[in-house]
């Protein structure tokens, strides 16, 4: 099968130049990703890379050898992949091909080597030049975030896809560097999540039903000042948080007060 492979890096950006001869392949996979993303943690490039191990794929066409990717080493493992599969990998604005008359072709070995040194020094160098500009801006009173006087709720903070995920993965007790390794995220975002998931109260918005009070098989094993409780957030649909809450006494009258989450 003669496939053809399309990435662009944002969202805003279009893939129609690379489009223009899409009529001459059975299958074009393309998708908006970083490039410094490895191909087997994207969507459409590990489907691409299945393809290839499965044996579907004979021909492989990309406009740029940097549309398999940025990281030199990532674009190797790659390449050497469909060398192992015999796959003959065609870079079309080179106009050379991994193969000739179906045998290693040394002049593309060399050439993408040095091809793709450069695109990992002008990843390095746009990257740079991204830091440079924001520590310039900052000296001149510009600021960067979220405009001020706009607050996120909890609810919708949680409701995102990727917070989801990252719930179910501190939830299975997976480390922080894992989850953000993982999911592509920072791990301060991890450590935010898992301090909302803390700050969670029952009597939230997305609560219809009172927690329900989970049962101890030896009681005084729970410590003097806390309640058992099991939270379910059921907009988000994820399977139960069990915790205690700790309840702390404040109020002239007695009645107490929850002061938090502490995850189990």
């Amino acid at each position: 099968m003669k496939v053809k492979y399309c990435r662009v890096s944002t969202e805003g950006q279009s893939v129609e130049r690379q489009l223009l001869d899409s009529n001459q392949y059975d299958k074009i996979y393309t998708e908006s990703v970083s490039g410094s993303i490895v191909m087997e943690k994207r969507d459409i490039g590990n489907q691409l890379l299945t393809d290839i191990k499965c044996g579907k794929v004979n021909e492989l066409w990309v406009e740029e050898i940097s549309r398999i990717g940025r990281d030199a080493l990532d674009v190797m493992r790659t390449l050497r992949l469909c060398e192992e599969m015999g796959v003959n990998v065609c870079i079309s604005n080179l106009g050379i091909q991994s193969l000739t008359n179906g045998k290693r072709n040394d002049m593309f070995s060399l050439v993408s080597g040095i091809v793709l040194s450069l695109a990992e020094n002008e990843r390095r160098s746009i990257a740079e030049r991204c830091l440079n500009g924001r520590v310039a801006a900052r000296k001149r009173g510009v600021k960067f975030g979220r405009k001020q006087g706009i607050i996120e709720s909890d609810s919708k903070f949680l409701s995102k896809p990727k917070v989801k995920e990252i719930v179910k993965d501190l939830k299975s007790k997976y480390p922080y560097s894992v989850i953000a390794k993982n999911r592509g995220c920072s791990i301060s975002l991890v450590q935010k999540v898992n301090d909302k998931l803390r700050d969670i109260t029952p009597t939230g918005p997305a609560r219809k039903e009172p927690p329900k009070e989970t049962t101890f098989k030896d009681p005084e094993l729970l410590p003097t000042g806390f309640n058992a409780y099991e939270y379910y957030d059921e907009e988000m649909g994820v399977e139960p948080i069990k915790g205690i809450w700790k309840l702390k006494y404040d109020k002239p009258t007695g009645s107490t007060s929850q002061q938090g989450f502490e995850k189990k």
